[in-house]
C-alpha cells in the first residue's frame, strides 16, 4: 500500500512540474502558481488520508460495551433470505471475564464450530482487547489464525490500556466443521531486551469479543444417516427445542419410552441447553421444534395426519407389498409438518413391544450409525448388559494402579507440552467417584522432560490439586524423560470434580538471552506413562443431594438399570414435564451404551422391584404415588398449604414452591428415594427448572432444597431470580463396600476416640483375668 501511494505521489510531483495537472498549466503569473500549488497538495492529502483510512478502522479505541452473559444469540434477517449471527466469546465458559496472555510470546485458543443448517456466505471475528501501556507498538502484535493459517495481525499500539478493537475477515474457505481460532501475542517492553518474567507483559482479550456469521438457510433431506440431525445440531450455537405429542392414553409403556428417548437426547445434547415440553398435536409446535411422536397408531391418532413414507390403514402400518408389519417389529420414520415444515420423528409400530423396540435402538449408541433413508425397521435389538457400578467413563479407573494414558479418554491428551516462561499448567481431570474414600498412602509418580536451556536455580515443577499446592520440585540441567517426581496425594482434597495442575515454571539459563528467542526454546512435557497408585474404599453416607449433582445414586451403574420413578395416575401435564426434565438430567450425567430406565404409574408399581431399585417420585402432594416417601422425618408437605419440620407445622396462604427431597428408601435402607414434589403446578415448575438449569441444579445440598422464583419469568442463566434453601435433617445410613477386617479399620479411623477407651477397658479385662487366674493358682496350692 505504502509503495503505491509513494508511486502517487511521484505521480503528481511530476504533473505539479510540467503543469499539466487538472490543466492548470494553462494559467501564468505568481497568484496561479500559488492556487495550483495548493490544490495539488490538498489533492495529495486527501488521497493519501482516503487509502490510510481502511487500515485504521481495524484497531481503533471504542467505547465500552455491555456484556450479556450466557443468553442465545439469534440470528437476525438482513434481507429477504440472509441472516447474521454474533457469537460471542463469553458463550464458552472457560473464557470467564476474560483472556489473559503474558509473557513475551503466548497465545489462547478459541473452539467455533458451523451448524449444518448454514450456507455460510461471510465470516469475521472482532476482538475487543486492552494491553499493557508499556507495550512497545514496533515490536508488540497479534495475530489471528484459523485452523492454522494466518487471518492477519495488528499492532498492540494502544495508549493507556484502553479498549481497542481488531476486525479480521475469515475466508470462508478456511471454515470447516469444527474449527480453531488461535490468537498469539508477542510482547515487548524493550527495544534490546525484554525480560520474559516482567508483569507489564500482558494482553486481555474481553469476552466481549465475537465472530459474526452471514448465512442462508440450507435445506437438507431428513435421513437416519444423518441422525440425530436435525433433531439436535452438534455444531450448533442455540438451544435445543423438541416437543413430544400426547398420546390417547398414558400408559406405563409410553411413559418408559418417552424418558428413556429423553435420557439418550440428554446423552447427545451434553452441555447444550435442553428444552422440552407436551402437546397436544403436531399443529401446536413451532418452525424451530423438533417433533417427536412416540406410540402405536391406535394411540397416536395423528399419525394418520402426516405423510408418512409407509402406508397407514385401519391403525396399521404395512410394508411396500401390502403385507403388514409382524408384531414386535419396531418402525422409525422421518416427515416434516405441513403447517411449519418442522421435522418430526415417528417411533411407532403395531403393537408396544415394536415401539419399545424402535426406542432401543435409538437409546443404544451402538445402533444409530446402521440407520439410513426416511424409514428404519428394527427387527432385532441385542440386549447389552449392565455396566459395574463403579464403571464411569470420565471417572477415575476401577482399578486402584493405572497411568495418565488410561484415565484421560483423548489420546492426545495423554502427552501434554507446554512453552514459555509464562507456560499454563497441565490440567488433568481428577474425577473420583462420588462414593469413593481416600486414605494415606494414595501417590502419583509425575513422569516429564524440559529444555536443556533453564536455571536449574530457579526453576522447577509444581503439582497442586485443585489450586492447593501439595508439592514441588527443582528442575535440573538434565534433560531425559527418565525424570521422575513422587507425589503423596492427600486423601481430604480428592472429590468428583477434582483437577490436578502440573506447572512449570521454566526461567531461561543465561540473562542475555532476549526476547522471543529466549523464551521460545523453554518447554516442559507430561507424558502419558506418568502413574497412580490409590488407596480407597467405597464409603459413602446417604442421603446427600450434594451427590445427585454427579447423578449418584442413581446413575451407578450408568444404563440407570437400579432405577425406577414413580408416577401418579394418569399423569398431569407439569408432572410429565418434570419427568422430561430428570430424563434428560440423568442422560446429562450418565455414559453408557443403553438407557434401561422404567418408568410405573401409582397402581402398577411391581412388589418385587420395591426394595431392588432406587425409586424417584413425582407429583403434587395430594397425587404423590409414594407415600411414604413424605411421612419420613425431616421436612414434609402434610396436607394442602401445610408443612411440617421439627416437630412444628407451618400452615401459608399460597404455596408455589418446589421441593426435592431425599431419604432412605422405607424398602430398603440401602436404596435411596428421591421426591420431587409441590402443592400446586406452580411449585412443579420450580422443580422443573431445578433440574433443567444448571445454575440451580449443582446448588443442590442436604437432604431437602425447596425452590421458589422470585420474578414472573426467571433467567435461566442465573439464580439471582430464585430463592433456594437448604435443610437437613432426615435419617441418614452409611453404606460399606469392604471386608470385616477393613471395615473395623474404617471404623476405628471415623471413631478414633474409641480407641484409648477400648484400651483401657481390654487393660481391665486382661487385668481381671489375670487375677483371678492367680487366685486360683494360689488357692491349689494352699490346698
Amino acid at each position: 500500500m505504502f509503495t503505491f501511494i509513494f508511486k502517487t505521489l511521484g505521480v503528481l510531483m511530476r504533473s505539479l512540474k510540467n503543469k499539466s495537472l487538472l490543466g492548470l498549466g494553462a494559467f501564468t503569473g505568481r497568484p496561479r502558481r500559488l492556487l495550483r500549488s495548493g490544490l495539488c497538495w490538498l489533492f495529495c492529502f486527501g488521497f493519501t488520508l482516503t487509502l490510510l483510512l481502511p487500515a485504521a478502522v481495524t484497531a481503533q479505541s471504542v467505547p465500552e460495551l455491555p456484556v450479556s452473559m450466557g443468553a442465545d444469540q439469534k440470528a437476525l434477517p438482513t434481507d429477504a433470505n440472509t441472516y447474521e449471527y454474533r457469537l460471542s466469546f463469553n458463550r464458552d465458559a472457560r473464557v470467564g471475564n476474560r483472556i489473559r496472555l503474558e509473557g513475551i510470546y503466548q497465545g489462547t485458543n478459541i473452539f467455533f464450530s458451523r451448524p449444518r443448517s448454514w450456507n455460510l456466505t461471510a465470516a469475521k471475528v472482532r476482538l475487543r482487547l486492552q494491553h499493557s501501556p508499556s507495550l512497545i507498538a514496533e515490536r508488540s502484535n497479534l495475530v489471528a489464525r484459523i485452523n492454522d493459517t494466518s487471518i492477519g495481525s495488528v499492532p498492540l499500539d494502544q495508549p493507556g490500556s484502553e479498549v481497542m478493537q481488531a476486525t479480521f475477515d475469515i475466508p470462508l474457505n478456511l471454515i470447516q466443521d469444527r474449527n480453531l481460532l488461535i490468537l498469539e501475542v508477542e510482547q515487548n517492553t524493550s527495544e534490546t531486551c525484554t525480560n520474559p518474567s516482567s508483569p507489564a507483559l500482558w494482553t486481555e482479550i474481553l469476552s466481549d469479543s465475537e465472530f459474526v456469521f452471514r448465512f442462508t438457510p440450507k435445506a437438507e433431506a431428513l435421513d437416519f444417516n444423518r441422525y440425530p440431525y436435525p433433531f439436535f445440531d452438534d455444531l450448533g450455537f442455540d438451544t435445543t427445542r423438541l416437543t413430544y405429542v400426547e398420546p390417547a392414553k398414558i400408559d406405563d409403556t409410553w411413559l418408559t419410552a418417552l424418558t428413556r428417548y429423553q435420557a439418550s437426547i440428554g446423552r447427545l445434547v451434553d452441555y447444550h441447553r435442553l428444552e422440552s415440553r407436551l402437546i397436544g398435536s403436531v399443529a401446536e409446535a413451532t418452525e424451530q421444534e423438533g417433533i417427536v411422536m412416540v406410540g402405536t397408531p391406535a394411540n397416536q391418532p395423528g399419525l394418520g395426519d402426516l405423510e408418512l413414507p409407509l402406508a397407514l390403514q385401519s391403525k396399521t402400518f404395512f410394508d411396500a407389498s401390502g403385507k403388514a408389519y409382524e408384531p414386535g417389529v419396531g418402525l422409525l420414520m422421518l416427515t416434516s409438518a405441513a403447517e411449519t415444515g418442522a421435522p418430526i420423528l415417528v417411533v411407532t409400530g403395531n403393537d408396544e413391544a415394536g415401539v419399545a423396540k424402535a426406542v432401543q435402538y435409538l437409546t443404544q449408541s451402538t445402533s444409530e450409525s446402521l440407520g439410513t433413508g426416511q424409514v428404519v425397521t428394527v427387527e432385532d435389538v441385542p440386549e447389552l448388559s449392565s455396566p459395574d457400578p463403579q464403571d464411569w467413563p470420565g471417572y477415575l479407573p476401577m482399578a486402584d494402579k493405572f497411568t495418565l494414558r488410561e484415565l484421560v479418554a483423548d489420546e492426545n491428551l495423554a502427552e501434554q507440552t507446554v512453552r514459555g516462561s509464562s507456560a499454563p499448567p497441565v490440567t488433568i481431570d481428577f474425577h473420583a467417584l462420588p462414593d469413593d474414600r481416600f486414605s494415606r498412602g494414595s501417590n502419583m509418580v509425575l513422569h516429564y522432560s524440559h529444555s536443556s536451556q533453564i536455571n536449574p536455580r530457579t526453576s522447577s515443577v509444581t503439582v497442586s490439586l485443585d489450586d492447593i499446592v501439595i508439592d514441588s520440585k527443582p528442575l535440573s540441567r538434565r534433560r531425559s524423560e527418565d525424570q521422575t517426581f513422587y507425589v503423596n496425594l492427600p486423601p481430604s482434597l480428592i472429590k468428583a470434580d477434582s483437577q490436578i495442575k502440573v506447572q512449570f515454571y521454566l526461567i531461561p539459563e543465561s540473562d542475555e538471552g532476549c526476547g522471543v528467542q529466549a523464551d521460545k526454546q523453554l518447554w516442559g512435557t507430561v507424558h502419558g506413562d506418568t502413574s497412580f497408585d490409590l488407596s480407597r474404599d467405597t464409603v459413602v453416607t446417604l442421603p446427600d443431594l450434594e451427590l445427585m449433582r454427579y447423578g449418584y445414586p442413581f446413575t451407578a451403574p450408568q444404563d440407570l438399570s437400579q432405577t425406577a420413578v414413580a408416577m401418579p395416575n394418569q399423569p398431569s401435564q407439569a408432572e410429565l414435564e418434570v419427568l422430561l426434565a430428570l430424563g434428560g438430567r440423568l442422560g446429562r450425567l450418565s455414559q453408557a451404551q443403553d438407557v434401561k430406565l422404567n418408568v410405573y404409574q401409582a397402581d402398577s408399581m411391581p412388589q418385587e422391584l420395591r426394595s431392588e431399585r432406587h425409586w424417584i417420585g413425582i407429583g403434587r402432594r395430594d397425587r404423590f404415588p409414594i407415600e411414604a416417601g413424605l411421612k419420613t422425618p425431616g421436612v414434609g408437605l402434610v396436607s394442602q398449604l401445610t408443612r411440617q419440620w421439627q416437630g412444628r407445622r407451618i400452615a401459608g396462604i399460597k404455596d408455589e414452591e418446589g421441593m426435592v427431597k431425599a431419604v432412605i428408601s422405607p424398602w430398603n435402607q440401602q436404596r435411596v428415594l428421591l421426591a420431587l414434589v409441590a402443592q400446586t403446578d406452580k411449585g412443579l415448575q420450580q422443580v422443573e427448572d431445578t433440574l433443567s438449569l444448571d445454575p440451580l441444579f449443582y446448588t443442590l445440598q442436604g437432604d431437602t432444597t425447596i425452590v421458589a422464583s422470585k420474578v414472573e419469568n426467571p433467567s435461566p442463566y442465573s439464580v439471582r431470580d430464585y430463592v433456594v434453601r437448604f435443610l437437613e435433617e432426615a435419617p441418614t445410613t452409611q453404606i460399606v463396600k469392604a471386608g470385616l477386617i477393613r471395615r473395623g479399620s474404617l471404623f476405628i479411623e471415623d471413631h478414633w476416640y474409641v480407641l484409648p477407651l477400648s484400651m483401657v477397658v481390654l487393660a481391665m479385662i486382661l487385668y481381671s483375668v489375670s487375677q483371678r487366674y492367680l487366685n486360683r493358682v494360689d488357692d491349689s496350692q494352699n490346698a
